[in-house]
């Protein structure tokens, strides 16, 4: 019941994300396989880790620009040393400064180049399981294998 439950609340996608970020394939795979037996879609699933890519490349961009050091190694250091001196534009589009601070921290450690170059593979995955029939499966263990490898 817990795993139905966490699954319908949409956690899944923080681990998936956390996965694929820190170039973790074996746990990215296991946790697709989940998702694919389970019955959830694969472009649902593409689509969801997209929206997260690109938040994250939010993340990255502000903290390239800001030239943020790595966040500290707690939340609550970040929710009262880095959170309030964002910009008041980054504020707005990060409200809950311990959820930012877990997007920064996944964005930093990933690097703007390598999201965006994941993101860019994302875009071909949904391409993918549009045209093609019946391969998704195999698409979407492919994508997680490339995402996960070192320089990628």
């Amino acid at each position: 019941v817990a795993e139905h439950v966490r699954d319908a609340a949409g956690a899944w996608i923080f681990d998936f994300v956390d996965a694929i970020c820190e170039r973790r394939a074996g746990a990215a795979l296991t946790l697709v396989a989940e998702l694919l037996a389970g019955g959830e879609a694969p472009l649902k699933i593409a689509a969801t880790l997209s929206t997260k890519v690109a938040e994250l490349l939010v993340a990255a961009r502000y903290a390239a620009a800001l030239r943020l050091a790595p966040p500290p190694s707690s939340s609550v250091a970040f929710a009262k040393s880095v959170y309030p001196s964002l910009p008041e534009s980054a504020r707005r589009r990060f409200t809950n400064p311990y959820r930012t601070y877990h997007v920064f921290r996944v964005a930093q450690a990933r690097g703007y180049a390598s999201l965006r170059r994941l993101h860019s593979r994302l875009v071909d995955l949904d391409l993918a399981l549009k045209s093609s029939g019946g391969q998704a499966r195999h698409l979407v263990a492919e994508f997680v294998v490339a995402a996960c490898e070192p320089g990628a």
